[in-house]
């Protein structure tokens, strides 16, 4: 890692060489942006000198940054058509113009440069205040952590049918589908959260806590809860995204330090995986017969293989495809270039007051799609700031990003939470979304919800210790 980190560098020279003849006509600005990016990465890297905890979440923040930013770009001015399927048809014919192209990409290099120099500065005070931080933690018996994962044996399974079962029955989160009518007690927010949040949360808690108990087997029980739970989410709400996501969160508690897998498990994850990005076609498929034919689960799954078809490795080449370019990242912002849409200043509170907030507003307005539509277009990061404010917006932004992933990644260490690893993984989660699809005045709820979660783990691990200690 010392060393291999600035391989990264590689992108921005290959991205340069193979898109420079797109953009002869500005050849000087284009080789000037490009060095502007590489130099700031230079910056960043210099103060990444390993894969510690403490670094992360910035690992995570610029690998992001680069995949769906930067690789994007370069991939786009190649060739476009992988997008063209993601976007609405104004909003693809706009970032095929050349003009678009390169002044989304200026806004993408001030937001990088910020976010890297700001980042370093960071890193740089962080690195030397380490000494001050000195507040012990409450130490935590193994009788404890087993004692909770015991709790999460009996109780999880039973809420996560429950849960499903009803989530099923009103068709509550369904993807592509309208939400229906409403019911009492705002029980269907209260049940998408505690499915969408809750459950995956108390999924982590039970593997990690199985797993500082020393009871492997009762760990990897918890992963195939969480992995059951993905599989649930696909077909209860027609989510692509469901078991990756259960996927992922797995994996960040892995880099957190929440568990380790041996290498033969390593590789059932990754099979995981791979399943995950082939059922990603078959999941588009059944997601227009459950919402236009309004078949049940299993016939829309049947109806579904069938229409698929296909080779395990061409289903897996198409999944891929369309999960990296699903992900949203540069292209938005240069539709919204492309499609002359100014920031909004002020009237950005008025929007951002609406159901559908900004994100309803680029659907509608800027993208054109038509108002029945039961879909919404994700900003992106720094598509999101530019909308709210343009060049200043975007300085924000790549100051607000290392604030969260430096400062705020040191007050989530093992010091001073007792579930650090699941709130550090919670809060990867969020970082994650909010990089990529950059909702952020949609993800408050989201992001609340998480934090209440978190905060009733802490305090019932804490009551539970102390409990014991008393007995």
């Amino acid at each position: 890692m010392m060393l291999g980190r600035w391989l990264l560098l590689l992108v921005f020279v290959f991205g340069y060489f193979l898109t420079a003849s797109r953009f002869e006509d500005i050849a000087i600005q284009y080789v000037f942006l490009n060095v502007m990016a590489l130099l700031s990465c230079v910056i960043l890297l210099s103060q990444l000198k390993g894969f510690g905890t403490r670094n992360i979440a910035v690992w995570v923040s610029l690998g992001i940054v680069l995949m769906v930013y930067f690789f994007r770009f370069y991939w786009i001015a190649l060739d476009s058509t992988p997008i063209k399927a993601m976007l609405h048809l104004p909003a693809y014919n706009a970032i095929l113009q050349d003009t678009a192209l390169i002044e989304g990409f200026k806004l993408l290099v001030l937001f990088f440069s910020v976010f890297c120099f700001f980042s370093a500065i960071l890193l740089n005070y962080v690195k030397n205040s380490d000494q001050m931080l000195v507040r012990p933690r409450l130490k935590y018996s193994e009788e404890s952590y087993y004692f909770i994962a015991q709790i999460l044996l009996f109780s999880l399974l039973p809420v996560m049918l429950v849960l499903g079962y009803v989530a099923n029955l009103y068709h509550i989160g369904e993807m592509g589908a309208d939400s229906g009518e409403a019911l009492p007690y705002r029980l269907k927010g209260l049940i998408f959260y505690a499915r969408f949040m809750l459950v995956p949360l108390l999924a982590l808690l039970l593997i990690y806590t199985a797993e500082r108990s020393g009871r492997i087997i009762l760990s990897r029980y918890g992963i195939l809860l969480l992995l059951l739970h993905g599989f649930m989410d696909m077909f209860i709400r027609n989510s692509r995204s469901g078991l990756l996501l259960c996927v992922l969160l797995i994996v960040f508690l892995i880099i957190v330090g929440g568990i380790k897998l041996r290498r033969s498990e390593k590789l059932l994850v990754g099979i995981t995986t791979m399943l995950a990005i082939v059922m990603v076609p078959i999941i588009t498929e059944y997601r227009y017969h459950r919402t236009v034919n309004d078949f049940s689960i299993l016939q829309a799954l049947t109806n579904s293989f069938n229409a698929v078809g296909g080779e395990g490795i061409g289903l897996l080449a198409r999944g891929f495809t369309f999960i990296f370019f699903r992900i949203p990242g540069i292209e938005a912002i240069i539709a919204m270039v492309g499609l002359g849409a100014e920031p909004l200043g002020m009237k950005s509170i008025e929007v951002l007051g609406t159901e559908q907030g900004l994100t309803g507003y680029l659907t509608h307005v800027i993208y054109q799609t038509p108002i029945e539509w039961v879909t919404l277009a994700a900003p992106s990061y720094i598509g999101w700031f530019y909308l709210v404010s343009g060049w200043s917006g975007l300085v924000v932004a790549g100051i607000l990003v290392p604030i969260f992933i430096v400062v705020i990644w040191k007050y989530i260490s093992d010091r001073y939470l007792l579930s650090s690893p699941i709130a550090k993984t919670f809060f990867l989660w969020m970082l994650f979304i909010a990089l990529t699809e950059g909702t952020i005045d949609l993800m408050i709820y989201m992001f609340l919800v998480g934090i209440i979660c978190i905060a009733v783990i802490e305090t019932g691990m804490i009551l539970i210790e102390k409990y014991r200690r008393h007995e």
